[in-house]
């Protein structure tokens, strides 16, 4: 592996914003693979597929686009103190320069399985229906699989995680009755409505499960965005609030909405309206060799694995349930960094981690 070469790919796809469409990213790696003597298909919204070899099918994913930044030198790429500074330097573009080494090294190796390269778009927070791998995931055969997302960690030890929450997102309309500002006494104000059904929300009790090896995992609900759009000297005749669920991996879908539905009822009678905005599915995948491949390749690299769990959500559960790939998640992103300002990669665990995920890929694949 050529350690510099790695570094300068993901300074130069920091340097690609790809925070409103990934259009760039998708003609830089599309052109990269290419160059390496790969085919690649190619769909309407960028999402990239490349395969090598005949077998089953080992897949690889990351994806390419970023939440937005707005700090000054969010798409510089600098190196400074061992670390690789921008917007997505740690989600996912790490992953994105390590699976771009890991094709050009299986170009000289004689394989004894397919590899399966997806680059994806529309991971950050979009519905299903749009999400870059949904859209590939019945395009796939695989039966195992890597995604790239961050959990190197600051301390030299790597992450391995078996699963991830699900993430759903739910609009409430509180209703009042608009009218001008300078007479409150004739309308009712749908933000002081919504007062009541923000009390009772943040009591909402949430569920719990155990998973083996990780402890107790518990449901996570937040309103994240509170809007009123009549004016500043209207009062409020409608008030909406964004509610963001992240699910427990299993049996709690059909029980959000009706759990949401109650409180509105208990808190504004009929003063409402719910409209679900997306849903995406967790889940967790174990299978105990695999797993094992996975900490022996860390520890070939001199590292320490560590087994986990993602309370946010990631691409593997989609490969999962829609493509019949079981994935783990295990990435030379810098655990922590996500959608932060001054976003940052640690060089020496995108290294090691890139190294580790070689590891796992010749296992597999190479004879």
């Amino acid at each position: 592996m050529d350690r510099k070469r790695l570094v300068r790919t993901l300074q130069e796809l920091v340097r690609i914003d790809s925070s409103q469409n990934i259009s760039g990213m998708s003609d830089y790696v599309e052109a990269r693979l290419r160059e390496t003597g790969f085919k690649v298909a190619r769909d309407s919204d960028g999402n990239l597929l490349s395969e090598i070899g005949r077998g089953e099918g080992f897949l690889l994913n990351a994806h390419m686009d970023t939440v937005k930044a707005d700090w000054k030198g969010a798409f510089s790429g600098v190196v400074k103190d061992g670390r690789v500074y921008g917007r997505g330097s740690s989600d996912c573009k790490a992953g994105v320069a390590a699976m771009l080494e890991i094709a050009r090294l299986l170009r000289e190796e004689k394989l004894n399985n397919r590899i399966v390269f997806t680059f994806t778009g529309n991971e950050e927070a979009k519905p299903l229906e749009v999400n870059g791998a949904y859209r590939l995931a019945k395009r796939i055969k695989a039966r195992r699989g890597i995604v790239l997302e961050p959990t190197s960690r600051e301390d030299g030890s790597i992450g391995i995680a078996i699963g991830c929450r699900g993430s759903y997102r739910y609009r409430v309309d509180v209703l009042g009755k608009s009218c001008h500002s300078g007479h409150p006494e004739r309308g009712e104000n749908a933000i002081y409505n919504s007062c009541s059904f923000i009390e009772r929300f943040k009591k909402m009790k949430l569920p719990a499960m155990k998973i083996n090896g990780i402890g107790i995992v518990r449901a996570a609900a937040s309103i994240t965005q509170i809007e009123a759009k009549e004016g500043a000297n209207v009062i409020p005749g409608k008030c909406s609030l964004t509610i963001d669920y992240r699910a427990i991996p299993h049996g709690e879908e059909g029980e959000i909405e009706s759990r949401i539905n109650d409180i509105c009822r208990q808190a504004l009678g009929k003063n409402f309206k719910m409209e679900k905005l997306s849903g995406i599915p967790g889940g967790i995948f174990k299978e105990e060799d695999f797993l094992e491949e996975c900490k022996i390749a860390i520890r070939s690299v001199g590292c320490v694995p560590v087994v986990d769990f993602n309370r946010g959500r990631n691409d593997s559960a989609i490969f999962n349930k829609y493509a019949g790939a079981g994935c783990y998640v295990m990435g030379p992103g810098t655990r922590g960094q996500p959608h932060k300002v001054n976003e940052y990669c640690n060089i020496k665990g995108l290294i090691k981690t890139t190294e580790a995920v070689i590891k796992v890929v010749e296992r597999y694949a190479v004879q």
